[in-house]
């Protein structure tokens, strides 16, 4: 009887001091200090992975052909990479943890998500576009900056599909007061080069686009090569950063929340956007772009003011028309109901 207690204590007590020597304690010291920890431990870990090569070879095969034999493709830990979603999920986690703040994790966040969005995506679509024709002076520029708080224009020929150059304020601003009446906008002391993207182009390669051309603002084209908009610099930038407001910018007042908890937001605002905005969900995944797109949809036609759409416990009302866009939209999210323990509690 004796032994077998002896032998319990001792597989007891070798169990107990394996799993504080052999994992509690490296793994925390790990995590406590995880540079120096890996360079201790990387090269006794290089050694022996060297040295049992031919040994893990031979496990590593037979395990994969017993997964090729199940129809499964083995995928090796250490090659494969995180993907962005996970990348993302790990930046929240370390805010929650409070190992990031949570500046720097909406930041990391926006930075890795922006590899998902377009050009399509940022852009201001050809009708919402404030351009001039070309037989515009500059002082037919600085008046329109005036009047729509832009410092930058595309000057068109026939139509807003046919885009021939960009002219800015401030190269309008440079020219003589007196003469600013006479200097027509394709000369080329005010205009610049135009740049033309695919609706497709990612955000990050468009962004680098920009920054080797120098250029602020670029055109962006459909699969038959007409405009479908323009996109700037300023408009990639703040799906990273957020808003960005420049010495030209009116002060914006397009979501505003009203006193019985409603919301008025542009017909141009992407669900997304209403949902970082204010909490308030619409789906995405269809063949739109902006709210205004979603209640035409489900309209099936034209919109017309006073009109409305409900989309779960949210309405959605149009407030005002500009010919045939939508252009402000009242959001109603309900309230929910109270619960039975909730209806108890206010008795």
């Amino acid at each position: 009887l004796s032994t077998t207690i002896a032998v319990e204590l001792s597989d007891i007590f070798i169990n107990a001091f394996s799993m504080l020597f052999g994992e509690l304690v490296p793994k925390n010291m790990a995590l406590a200090d995880p540079f120096h920890s890996a360079s201790l431990v990387t090269p006794v870990q290089a050694a022996f992975t060297k040295l049992l090569h031919p040994l893990i070879k031979v496990l590593n095969d037979t395990a994969n052909g017993v997964l090729h034999a199940m129809g499964i493709t083995p995928m090796e830990e250490i090659s494969s990479a995180r993907s962005a979603s996970e990348l993302a999920a790990l930046v929240r986690h370390s805010a929650q943890e409070g190992t990031l703040d949570t500046s720097t994790a909406t930041l990391l966040t926006k930075s890795i998500g922006i590899g998902e969005l377009t050009a399509i995506d940022v852009m201001t679509d050809r009708g919402r576009m404030v351009y001039l024709g070309e037989s515009a002076s500059a002082a037919d520029v600085v008046e329109l900056a005036r009047t729509t708080g832009h410092s930058r224009f595309p000057i068109v020929g026939d139509d807003s599909d046919d885009i021939v150059a960009f002219v800015s304020l401030r190269r309008a601003i440079a020219v003589p007061w007196d003469k600013r009446s006479e200097v027509s906008v394709l000369s080329s002391s005010l205009t610049s080069e135009v740049l033309r993207v695919p609706e497709t182009l990612a955000l990050a390669p468009l962004l680098l686009m920009l920054r080797a051309e120098g250029l602020q603002i670029a055109v962006v084209v459909d699969e038959y090569g007409g405009t479908s908009g323009i996109v700037t610099l300023e408009d990639v930038v703040e799906e990273i950063v957020g808003e960005v407001a420049d010495e030209h910018d009116r002060r914006r007042h397009g979501i505003r929340r009203q006193n019985d908890g409603s919301w008025k937001v542009p017909g141009t605002l992407r669900p997304d956007e209403l949902l970082e905005r204010t909490g308030i969900f619409v789906p995405e995944d269809g063949p739109y772009e902006t709210l205004g797109g979603f209640m035409m949809l489900k309209l099936g036609r034209i919109g017309e003011p006073h009109d409305k759409v409900q989309v779960e416990n949210t309405t959605l009302e149009i407030l005002r028309m500009d010919g045939r866009r939508i252009d402000q939209i009242l959001v109603r999210a309900a309230e929910p109901e109270p619960t039975d323990e909730g209806r108890e509690a206010t008795k």
